[in-house]
Protein backbone atom coordinates (compact mmCIF):
# COMPACT_ATOMS: atom_id res chain seq x y z
CA UNK A 1 0.00 0.00 0.00
CA UNK A 2 1.44 3.35 -1.05
CA UNK A 3 0.05 6.49 0.59
CA UNK A 4 1.49 9.75 -0.72
CA UNK A 5 4.80 8.07 -1.51
CA UNK A 6 5.12 6.14 1.76
CA UNK A 7 4.95 2.46 0.83
CA UNK A 8 3.97 -0.22 3.36
CA UNK A 9 4.77 -3.69 2.08
CA UNK A 10 5.55 -7.23 3.12
CA UNK A 11 8.79 -8.91 2.10
CA UNK A 12 10.11 -12.25 3.36
CA UNK A 13 7.29 -12.32 5.93
CA UNK A 14 8.44 -8.98 7.36
CA UNK A 15 6.52 -5.72 7.19
CA UNK A 16 8.58 -2.85 5.82
CA UNK A 17 8.22 0.84 5.00
CA UNK A 18 10.00 2.57 2.14
CA UNK A 19 9.50 5.79 0.15
CA UNK A 20 8.47 4.83 -3.39
CA UNK A 21 6.84 6.63 -6.35
CA UNK A 22 3.24 5.73 -7.14
CA UNK A 23 0.79 5.82 -10.03
CA UNK A 24 -2.30 7.78 -9.00
CA UNK A 25 -3.50 10.92 -7.26
CA UNK A 26 -2.76 10.07 -3.65
CA UNK A 27 -1.40 6.53 -3.67
CA UNK A 28 -1.98 3.01 -4.92
CA UNK A 29 -2.39 -0.54 -3.71
CA UNK A 30 -0.75 -3.50 -5.41
CA UNK A 31 -1.28 -7.18 -4.74
CA UNK A 32 0.08 -10.44 -6.10
CA UNK A 33 -2.21 -13.36 -7.02
CA UNK A 34 -1.81 -16.39 -4.78
CA UNK A 35 0.41 -19.00 -6.38
CA UNK A 36 -2.15 -21.76 -5.98
CA UNK A 37 -4.78 -19.74 -7.86
CA UNK A 38 -2.52 -18.13 -10.43
CA UNK A 39 -4.39 -17.02 -13.53
CA UNK A 40 -7.77 -17.91 -12.01
CA UNK A 41 -7.41 -15.47 -9.11
CA UNK A 42 -10.31 -13.03 -8.97
CA UNK A 43 -9.08 -9.40 -9.05
CA UNK A 44 -12.51 -7.81 -8.53
CA UNK A 45 -12.36 -7.45 -4.71
CA UNK A 46 -8.94 -5.79 -5.00
CA UNK A 47 -10.22 -3.38 -7.63
CA UNK A 48 -13.50 -2.59 -5.87
CA UNK A 49 -12.20 -2.15 -2.32
CA UNK A 50 -11.02 1.44 -2.75
CA UNK A 51 -14.37 2.60 -4.08
CA UNK A 52 -16.31 0.64 -1.46
CA UNK A 53 -14.14 2.13 1.27
CA UNK A 54 -15.28 5.58 0.15
CA UNK A 55 -18.90 4.55 0.79
CA UNK A 56 -17.91 3.88 4.40
CA UNK A 57 -16.04 7.20 4.49
CA UNK A 58 -19.09 9.04 3.12
CA UNK A 59 -21.32 7.56 5.83
CA UNK A 60 -18.87 8.64 8.54
CA UNK A 61 -18.61 12.14 7.03
CA UNK A 62 -22.39 12.59 6.91
CA UNK A 63 -22.83 11.33 10.47
CA UNK A 64 -20.18 13.71 11.80
CA UNK A 65 -21.50 16.62 9.76
CA UNK A 66 -25.09 16.02 10.91
CA UNK A 67 -24.02 15.80 14.54
CA UNK A 68 -21.79 18.87 14.56
CA UNK A 69 -23.15 21.29 11.97
CA UNK A 70 -25.96 22.53 14.24
CA UNK A 71 -23.89 22.51 17.41
CA UNK A 72 -23.76 25.67 19.49
CA UNK A 73 -19.96 25.66 19.47
CA UNK A 74 -18.45 27.52 16.52
CA UNK A 75 -15.35 25.36 16.77
CA UNK A 76 -17.37 22.19 16.31
CA UNK A 77 -19.24 23.77 13.41
CA UNK A 78 -15.89 24.48 11.77
CA UNK A 79 -14.92 20.86 12.36
CA UNK A 80 -18.16 19.75 10.71
CA UNK A 81 -17.50 21.75 7.56
CA UNK A 82 -13.87 20.67 7.50
CA UNK A 83 -15.00 17.06 7.55
CA UNK A 84 -17.47 17.82 4.77
CA UNK A 85 -14.64 19.26 2.66
CA UNK A 86 -12.64 16.09 3.23
CA UNK A 87 -15.64 14.10 2.03
CA UNK A 88 -15.96 16.28 -1.08
CA UNK A 89 -12.29 15.77 -1.92
CA UNK A 90 -12.79 12.04 -1.45
CA UNK A 91 -15.74 12.15 -3.84
CA UNK A 92 -13.63 13.90 -6.47
CA UNK A 93 -10.94 11.23 -6.13
CA UNK A 94 -13.59 8.51 -6.35
CA UNK A 95 -15.02 9.95 -9.57
CA UNK A 96 -11.53 10.09 -11.04
CA UNK A 97 -10.80 6.55 -9.91
CA UNK A 98 -13.90 4.98 -11.46
CA UNK A 99 -13.42 6.54 -14.91
CA UNK A 100 -13.58 3.45 -17.18
CA UNK A 101 -10.94 4.71 -19.61
CA UNK A 102 -7.18 5.05 -19.46
CA UNK A 103 -6.19 8.54 -18.34
CA UNK A 104 -2.81 9.86 -17.14
CA UNK A 105 -2.69 7.08 -14.55
CA UNK A 106 -4.31 3.65 -14.66
CA UNK A 107 -7.52 3.84 -12.63
CA UNK A 108 -9.54 1.06 -11.02
CA UNK A 109 -12.38 1.86 -13.40
CA UNK A 110 -10.12 1.15 -16.37
CA UNK A 111 -8.85 -2.04 -14.76
CA UNK A 112 -12.40 -3.22 -13.99
CA UNK A 113 -13.42 -2.59 -17.59
CA UNK A 114 -10.35 -4.48 -18.74
CA UNK A 115 -10.81 -7.60 -16.60
CA UNK A 116 -14.51 -7.79 -17.45
CA UNK A 117 -13.25 -9.35 -20.68
CA UNK A 118 -12.44 -13.00 -19.78
CA UNK A 119 -9.50 -12.91 -22.20
CA UNK A 120 -7.86 -10.23 -20.08
CA UNK A 121 -8.21 -11.70 -16.59
CA UNK A 122 -5.32 -14.14 -16.90
CA UNK A 123 -3.22 -11.39 -18.48
CA UNK A 124 -4.02 -9.01 -15.63
CA UNK A 125 -2.92 -11.55 -13.02
CA UNK A 126 0.22 -12.25 -15.02
CA UNK A 127 0.97 -8.52 -15.14
CA UNK A 128 0.66 -8.27 -11.35
CA UNK A 129 3.04 -11.21 -10.97
CA UNK A 130 5.61 -9.75 -13.36
CA UNK A 131 5.50 -6.27 -11.81
CA UNK A 132 5.94 -7.79 -8.35
CA UNK A 133 9.04 -9.74 -9.39
CA UNK A 134 10.58 -6.75 -11.17
CA UNK A 135 9.92 -4.46 -8.20
CA UNK A 136 11.77 -6.97 -6.00
CA UNK A 137 14.90 -6.87 -8.11
CA UNK A 138 14.34 -9.76 -10.51
CA UNK A 139 16.17 -8.95 -13.74
CA UNK A 140 15.30 -11.97 -15.87
CA UNK A 141 11.58 -12.50 -15.40
CA UNK A 142 9.91 -15.01 -17.69
CA UNK A 143 6.81 -13.36 -19.16
CA UNK A 144 4.00 -15.41 -20.63
CA UNK A 145 2.98 -14.56 -24.20
CA UNK A 146 -0.77 -14.55 -24.90
CA UNK A 147 -2.07 -15.81 -28.24
CA UNK A 148 -5.44 -14.07 -27.95
CA UNK A 149 -4.80 -10.45 -28.85
CA UNK A 150 -6.58 -7.61 -27.05
CA UNK A 151 -5.29 -4.17 -26.06
CA UNK A 152 -4.41 -5.51 -22.63
CA UNK A 153 -2.78 -8.77 -23.69
CA UNK A 154 -0.84 -6.78 -26.28
CA UNK A 155 0.56 -4.56 -23.56
CA UNK A 156 1.67 -7.63 -21.64
CA UNK A 157 3.10 -9.25 -24.76
CA UNK A 158 5.10 -6.09 -25.34
CA UNK A 159 6.73 -6.65 -21.95
CA UNK A 160 8.08 -9.86 -23.45
CA UNK A 161 9.14 -7.96 -26.56
CA UNK A 162 11.12 -5.53 -24.41
CA UNK A 163 12.81 -8.42 -22.63
CA UNK A 164 13.75 -9.94 -25.99
CA UNK A 165 14.98 -6.63 -27.42
CA UNK A 166 17.11 -6.18 -24.32
CA UNK A 167 18.72 -9.54 -25.13
CA UNK A 168 18.90 -8.64 -28.85
CA UNK A 169 16.69 -11.64 -29.60
CA UNK A 170 15.18 -9.79 -32.54
CA UNK A 171 13.78 -12.79 -34.41
CA UNK A 172 11.80 -13.95 -31.37
CA UNK A 173 10.54 -10.43 -30.76
CA UNK A 174 9.37 -10.16 -34.37
CA UNK A 175 7.23 -13.28 -34.03
CA UNK A 176 5.26 -11.64 -31.21
CA UNK A 177 5.07 -8.28 -32.99
CA UNK A 178 3.83 -9.89 -36.21
CA UNK A 179 0.92 -11.47 -34.31
CA UNK A 180 -0.03 -8.07 -32.92
CA UNK A 181 0.16 -6.42 -36.34
CA UNK A 182 -1.95 -9.21 -37.84
CA UNK A 183 -4.67 -8.47 -35.26
CA UNK A 184 -4.99 -4.85 -36.38
CA UNK A 185 -8.80 -4.92 -36.28
CA UNK A 186 -8.83 -6.24 -32.69
CA UNK A 187 -6.78 -3.49 -31.06
CA UNK A 188 -6.71 0.29 -30.78
CA UNK A 189 -4.94 2.22 -33.49
CA UNK A 190 -2.31 3.56 -31.10
CA UNK A 191 -1.47 0.06 -29.87
CA UNK A 192 -1.19 -1.10 -33.47
CA UNK A 193 1.00 1.84 -34.49
CA UNK A 194 3.44 1.17 -31.67
CA UNK A 195 3.68 -2.48 -32.65
CA UNK A 196 4.36 -1.41 -36.24
CA UNK A 197 7.01 0.99 -34.96
CA UNK A 198 8.73 -1.85 -33.10
CA UNK A 199 8.78 -3.89 -36.30
CA UNK A 200 10.38 -1.05 -38.27
CA UNK A 201 12.86 -0.46 -35.45
CA UNK A 202 14.06 -4.06 -35.54
CA UNK A 203 14.50 -3.90 -39.30
CA UNK A 204 16.58 -0.73 -39.16
CA UNK A 205 18.65 -1.83 -36.16
CA UNK A 206 19.27 -5.47 -36.98
CA UNK A 207 18.90 -5.96 -40.71
CA UNK A 208 20.49 -4.78 -43.91
CA UNK A 209 19.40 -1.22 -44.65
CA UNK A 210 18.10 -2.07 -48.09
CA UNK A 211 16.02 -4.95 -46.72
CA UNK A 212 14.61 -2.62 -44.08
CA UNK A 213 13.89 0.00 -46.75
CA UNK A 214 12.10 -2.57 -48.91
CA UNK A 215 9.82 -3.55 -45.99
CA UNK A 216 9.22 0.10 -45.16
CA UNK A 217 8.27 1.02 -48.72
CA UNK A 218 6.10 -2.04 -49.31
CA UNK A 219 4.36 -2.53 -45.96
CA UNK A 220 4.17 0.85 -44.22
CA UNK A 221 1.69 3.24 -45.84
CA UNK A 222 2.07 7.01 -45.61
CA UNK A 223 -0.65 7.39 -42.98
CA UNK A 224 1.11 4.92 -40.65
CA UNK A 225 4.43 6.71 -41.11
CA UNK A 226 2.68 9.95 -40.20
CA UNK A 227 1.12 8.41 -37.09
CA UNK A 228 4.48 7.07 -35.94
CA UNK A 229 6.03 10.53 -36.36
CA UNK A 230 3.26 12.07 -34.23
CA UNK A 231 3.10 9.46 -31.48
CA UNK A 232 4.75 10.53 -28.22
CA UNK A 233 6.07 7.16 -27.08
CA UNK A 234 9.61 5.84 -26.87
CA UNK A 235 8.89 3.02 -29.32
CA UNK A 236 7.64 5.44 -31.96
CA UNK A 237 10.24 8.14 -31.32
CA UNK A 238 13.28 5.89 -31.63
CA UNK A 239 11.74 4.38 -34.75
CA UNK A 240 10.95 7.81 -36.20
CA UNK A 241 14.54 8.82 -35.45
CA UNK A 242 15.82 5.88 -37.50
CA UNK A 243 13.31 6.51 -40.28
CA UNK A 244 14.33 10.16 -40.51
CA UNK A 245 18.06 9.55 -40.16
CA UNK A 246 18.61 6.40 -42.21
CA UNK A 247 15.78 6.37 -44.75
CA UNK A 248 14.86 10.02 -45.28
CA UNK A 249 18.27 11.43 -44.27
CA UNK A 250 16.64 14.48 -42.72
CA UNK A 251 18.38 16.14 -39.79
CA UNK A 252 15.42 18.43 -39.16
CA UNK A 253 13.07 15.45 -38.80
CA UNK A 254 15.55 13.80 -36.44
CA UNK A 255 15.47 16.92 -34.29
CA UNK A 256 11.67 16.78 -34.19
CA UNK A 257 11.93 13.27 -32.77
CA UNK A 258 14.70 14.19 -30.35
CA UNK A 259 12.83 17.21 -29.01
CA UNK A 260 9.99 14.93 -27.91
CA UNK A 261 12.07 12.20 -26.33
CA UNK A 262 11.97 13.49 -22.75
CA UNK A 263 8.18 13.82 -22.82
CA UNK A 264 7.92 10.26 -24.08
CA UNK A 265 10.41 8.94 -21.55
CA UNK A 266 8.44 10.39 -18.64
CA UNK A 267 5.36 8.52 -19.88
CA UNK A 268 7.25 5.23 -20.10
CA UNK A 269 6.43 2.68 -17.36
CA UNK A 270 9.21 2.43 -14.80
CA UNK A 271 9.70 -1.24 -15.63
CA UNK A 272 10.61 -0.35 -19.22
CA UNK A 273 12.71 2.78 -18.74
CA UNK A 274 16.13 1.15 -18.35
CA UNK A 275 15.58 -0.91 -21.50
CA UNK A 276 14.29 2.11 -23.39
CA UNK A 277 17.44 4.06 -22.57
CA UNK A 278 19.50 1.31 -24.20
CA UNK A 279 17.21 0.95 -27.23
CA UNK A 280 16.99 4.69 -27.83
CA UNK A 281 20.73 5.24 -27.49
CA UNK A 282 21.40 2.39 -29.94
CA UNK A 283 19.07 4.04 -32.45
CA UNK A 284 20.67 7.43 -31.93
CA UNK A 285 24.17 5.97 -32.29
CA UNK A 286 23.15 4.38 -35.58
CA UNK A 287 22.11 7.79 -36.90
CA UNK A 288 25.26 9.42 -35.49
CA UNK A 289 27.43 6.82 -37.25
CA UNK A 290 25.61 7.49 -40.52
CA UNK A 291 25.76 11.29 -40.16
CA UNK A 292 28.57 12.33 -37.77
CA UNK A 293 28.39 15.89 -39.06
CA UNK A 294 24.88 16.32 -37.60
CA UNK A 295 26.29 16.63 -34.05
CA UNK A 296 23.59 14.68 -32.21
CA UNK A 297 25.73 13.18 -29.43
CA UNK A 298 24.25 15.46 -26.79
CA UNK A 299 20.83 13.86 -27.09
CA UNK A 300 21.78 10.52 -25.57
CA UNK A 301 19.75 9.44 -22.57
CA UNK A 302 21.26 8.44 -19.25
CA UNK A 303 19.95 6.01 -16.67
CA UNK A 304 18.99 7.82 -13.48
CA UNK A 305 20.80 6.54 -10.41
Amino acid sequence: VNILGVCFFKEENKRKIRPLPFDGLSGETKIVPKLEKGEQANPYPYLLFGSLFYVFEAIVVMVIFTMLSNHESDVLKDVAYSVLIVGAVGLAILLYNIVPIRVDSITDGYRLTTVSNPKNRAAFNELLRVEHLISHGETDVEVRVFDEITNFTTDLNLNKVYALLDKKAYAEAEVIIDKIIAAKDEIDEKVYIRARAQKIYIGLIDKDLEAARAYYNAEVPINERREISRDISMASIRTYLLMAGLLDKSRSECLVALNNVYRAFKRTPKTRQATEVILFNEALQKVIDAHPEWELEGYKLKVAN
